[in-house]
């Protein structure tokens, strides 16, 4: 059986694996694969057997971005890690250490040339490869593209995003399902940008932590980083200790951590001997000369009280733990998402259970176990609302209302209301029934919806109208978890507007080499164009009443032109254009950004009211934003 366990914990944790390092996002939390792959060791020490790939004797996994692939010159691996201060005081032994935080982001390696520019910049990848993302690292903040010295040099550093700019970019996304679940996931993505000036927007910055090549004439790895921060680069902050003083630091660290910007998970402690460290060598998995500590997660047991199920407006439900109120990390924590039934199964998780909750980084309310779970044998996981008959009209008609929505099909004046009065009377079921409503008795509709004959008229001739869209809003409308608006672009830029496309398995197992489109989004999408079933074959009805306009057609031309880069933001009414989508949609077909709210990163305020005292112009003028109207715009743009 122990073998059988194994095997079970060397794909799970292979697959957790590839999630976090190709999509930089993984539904098994940081407590949860400590704890197995802890596990999966002790299993090959007892069973004296080591399986093919298993992740105790590799440092990353293969990259499958679309990104050019690039080898390292000297590997890339990852690091021995412990939770007892103990086996840090051991390591350590005659030897001085360096010591530093362990940043949560996206490792990088840089090369500069003999004349002290950037060379290269590849991630991590599997130790020994990894992806070449020279172009975006131009703008990440911390990045000197020419060094004041000369000589060829290697550097390691995490990419990193702090808290403040996550809450910021996330505050942004109106989509709660494309939100990013921590800081990491967000460095991780923004590095897969197409779009620069959003990259440079979002903050990224690199702090070096490791120096690996042209610094022989530095006999420490202390002196080594003092003269990177000489030379422009941003170091993680570090300093001296021994064995008699590792365990004092790492105790007063744990309650630092909890103001530091950045997101940390643990601490590196290095040998300061860089050549005693250098002589170390490598395994297969790790660096020899250093060891990183985990702080062991604060964990308080409580009672599950409920499970609660969260609903998305395209309907996607997830499961939430509601539990009795435990203190953690400074603040009151009652609820935890589970992410999916599939933790919810693997933790058996039943009303009256006694459960351990922790933070996730000291910041997302995790479930870390269940200690009723062995109770529960025959575990069945409660419904969710799309697995009961009864629930199933509420996430149908959730669906249809995110179809007709202005940003999606923009079906005008068909309320959530309307369309609910009609899906209870057996009109309105599928999307396509939007299109066959014109086929249906009019006394029918106008009596279950409470529409006037005039007010029937007009829903009609918005559906009608709705049918000439493009291809993307169409994909978005579609409610296909995971995919929203931009990756909908994306996707029909991959396929050049032709959407049938996608129900062609081929088309969606290429799809992967989309930047930003990672595994989960393109299992998504495998799911719903799955071959022969119910989603797929109501895509291909509804298809055949759309008149697209295909806007993606060919490949894009540069714009060149005074829009390109610049982010705007519109208030008020418009005149020359039709309405301020218009405006919206030919900024960004010129290459510009559109937010929605006035900060620090937007370029101009578009309101042709220029002397208005709105909020938005109050805040554009303290933050020196030029207001601009629709005709200065225009000026701006010239011809397009």
């Amino acid at each position: 059986m122990s073998m059988e366990r194994q095997k079970f914990l060397t794909e799970l944790l292979n697959k957790a694996a590839r999630d976090y390092y190709n999509g930089g996002t993984s539904d098994m939390m940081d407590y949860e694969y400590d704890n197995l792959y802890d596990e999966l060791a002790e299993l090959e020490n007892i069973n004296g057997c080591v399986l093919s790939g298993s992740p105790t004797r590799f440092a990353g996994y293969e990259s499958l971005s679309g990104f050019p692939k690039k080898a390292h010159k000297h590997p890339a691996l990852s690091l021995e890690k412990t939770k007892n201060p103990e086996d840090i005081k051991a390591f350590l032994g005659e030897e001085v250490g360096v010591i530093s935080w362990k940043l949560d982001g996206l490792t990088l390696v840089l090369t500069y040339d003999e004349n002290g520019r950037l060379e290269s910049a590849v991630t991590r990848g599997d130790g020994y490869t990894g992806d070449d993302i020279t172009a975006s690292a131009k703008h990440i903040h911390g990045i000197p593209l020419k060094l004041p010295c000369n000589g060829r040099k290697t550097v390691r550093g995490e990419a990193v995003i702090t808290y403040a700019d996550f809450d910021r970019v996330n505050s942004t996304i109106a989509d709660t399902a494309e939100k990013y679940k921590n800081p990491r996931n967000l460095a991780a993505g923004s590095l897969r940008l197409t779009s620069m000036k959003e990259l440079a927007d979002r903050n990224v910055r690199f702090i070096v932590f490791s120096c690996t090549e042209g610094f022989e004439e530095f006999p420490t790895v202390g002196d080594q980083l003092d003269y990177c921060s000489e030379i422009g680069f941003e170091v993680v902050p570090h300093t001296l200790v021994s064995a008699g003083s590792v365990k004092t630091f790492l105790t007063s660290k744990e309650e630092q951590v909890k103001a530091f910007e950045y997101p940390v998970d643990g601490m590196v402690i290095t040998f300061d001997n860089a050549k005693y460290g250098n002589s170390l060598g490598v395994t297969g998995k790790y660096h020899k000369n250093a060891i990183a500590f985990k702080w062991r997660d604060t964990v308080e047991k409580t009672t599950l009280r409920a499970i609660e199920w969260q609903i998305g407006k395209t309907g996607a439900y997830t499961p939430v733990a509601v539990f009795d109120p435990v203190e953690l990390e400074g603040t009151t924590v009652t609820r935890a998402s589970v992410h999916n039934k599939d933790i919810l199964e693997k933790l058996r998780l039943t009303v009256g259970d006694c459960i351990g909750v922790y933070k996730a980084n000291m910041i997302i309310p995790q479930i870390a176990e269940n200690y009723d779970w062995a109770k529960h044998e025959d575990y069945i996981a409660p419904m969710s609302p799309q697995d009961s008959e009864n629930d199933k009209r509420q996430i149908d008609i959730r669906r249809l209302t995110h179809f007709a929505d202005r940003e999606a099909m923009n079906i005008s004046g068909v309320a959530e209301s309307v369309i609910t009065a009609l899906y209870d009377a057996g009109l309105l079921k599928k999307y396509s029934d939007f299109y066959t409503l014109s086929q249906k008795s009019e006394n029918k509709i106008v009596s279950a919806a409470n529409l006037s004959y005039n007010g029937l008229d007009k829903l009609l001739a918005a559906i009608e109208k709705s049918r000439t869209t493009t291809p993307d809003k169409f994909l978005y409308a579609l409610g296909i978890p995971l995919v929203g608006r931009s990756a909908s672009k994306d996707i029909c830029r991959y396929v050049k507007g032709n959407i049938k496309q996608l129900t062609d398995p081929q088309v969606i197992s290429g799809i992967i080499s989309v930047p930003d489109i990672g595994e989960a989004m393109q299992k998504s999408l495998e799911k719903y164009f799955e071959p022969e079933s119910e989603t797929a074959y109501e895509f291909l009805s509804v298809c055949g009443f759309m008149k697209f306009k295909n806007n993606f057609a060919a490949d894009p031309v540069q714009p060149n032109n005074g829009i390109k880069g610049k982010t705007f933001v519109i208030t008020g009414s418009v005149t020359y254009y039709k309405n301020r989508d218009k405006l919206k949609d030919e900024i960004e077909r010129l290459g510009g950004k559109v937010a929605g709210n006035v900060s620090k990163n937007t370029d101009f305020l578009i309101n042709n009211d220029v002397l208005s005292a709105s909020g938005k112009n109050a805040k554009a003028k303290a933050l020196g934003i030029p207001i601009i109207s629709e005709n200065d715009y225009i000026a701006m743009k010239g011809a397009v």
